[in-house]
């Protein structure tokens, strides 16, 4: 009975990982000696200076969140250095109308450039450039207070009403910003760690 137990366990898993199934974080396209990574201070090409903190701290709670690979303070203690790069942030406004009013929209583009390197300056991995884009209502008209980004938002439906329009457009702006670098840091971690799990 144990040995069918034992065999039935390990047939289970060898087709898990035939079909393809993985957990996220169980594994890194990284050669195997690469296991301390160093996260360099973000470049910012932009005049938005918390973009930088943002990106930094999206970047090590990513990195860190899966232990796939250990986030070094020291750089004499990193197989891989990464480097990441703000190049460049667009603003487009978009005004909906409806019959009875119009609202503006803004939709915030962000394009960053990401690099994965040895400390010798090998390179392990390169994306150089790769957009990610946020839209978000810049009038408290425009909210919508039952969305995904507006309850992880610091602000409640009461305090929107508070707000004029300007420090509604930039609360939101900064959510989205936040969730930009979120997916920015999500990227690099699955193409430049995780990319074949």
């Amino acid at each position: 009975m144990y040995y069918k137990l034992t065999l039935i366990v390990i047939l289970s898993a060898l087709c898990l990982t035939a079909c393809g199934y993985s957990l996220q974080g169980a594994g890194t396209s990284l050669p195997p000696d690469v296991k301390n990574i160093y996260i360099e201070r973000v470049e910012n090409n932009t005049i938005e200076s918390q973009l930088t903190r943002f990106l930094e701290d999206s970047l090590r709670d990513r990195f860190e969140r899966f232990g796939t690979v250990v986030v070094v303070d020291n750089l004499d203690q990193a197989d891989a250095v990464l480097y990441t790069r703000i190049l460049k942030l667009e603003r487009q406004i978009d005004t909906v109308r409806s019959v009875n009013t119009a609202a503006d929209n803004e939709q915030i583009s962000v394009t960053v450039s990401g690099e994965l390197k040895r400390p010798n300056g090998s390179l392990l991995w390169r994306e150089p450039a790769f957009p990610m884009r946020a839209r978000f209502g810049t009038q408290a008209v425009s909210v919508v207070g039952s969305s995904a980004s507006f309850a992880s938002s610091n602000l409640d439906l009461a305090a929107l009403g508070a707000l004029n329009q300007r420090e509604v457009a930039r609360s939101q702006e900064q959510e989205a910003l936040r969730g930009i670098t979120d997916s920015v840091a999500q990227y690099i971690y699955d193409q430049a760690i995780a990319k074949d799990f």
